[in-house]
């Protein structure tokens, strides 16, 4: 027990000095950049089974001048399942050899969070 609380102390005084709270520094969490490039695409939106497959939820901004679409989210430790959603057509990430059946004759694209 006493193990425990001073752990809890070091990580809150280092907390207070740092500058990062608490929730911070136990968050495992890790930054995702979704890539997408098509110069014609008007909207492209991410959607998989960490958003419910919303098609609408993940709008990526863009298109810069090169063409390509950005949406970044911090994501927990996991293996995801996702497309992207061009303009109304979902599509598996190009960029992303690893695919899984999508259960519809397609394929989802799969992230891995560590």
């Amino acid at each position: 027990m006493k193990k425990i609380f001073w752990l809890l102390f070091l990580l809150f005084s280092y907390s207070v000095l740092s500058g990062y709270t608490l929730e911070e520094l136990l968050d495992t969490s890790q930054e995702v950049v979704w890539k997408y490039k098509n110069p014609s695409a008007s909207k492209v939106y991410v959607a998989g089974d960490f958003n419910g497959w919303n098609n609408t939820a993940w709008l990526m901004t863009g298109p810069d001048k090169d063409g390509n679409f950005i949406y970044r989210k911090k994501l927990p430790a996991g293996v995801y399942h996702y497309k992207f959603v061009v303009d109304g057509q979902w599509l598996p990430d190009p960029n992303n050899p690893e695919t899984t059946d999508d259960g519809y004759g397609g394929k989802n694209s799969v992230l891995v969070v560590k």
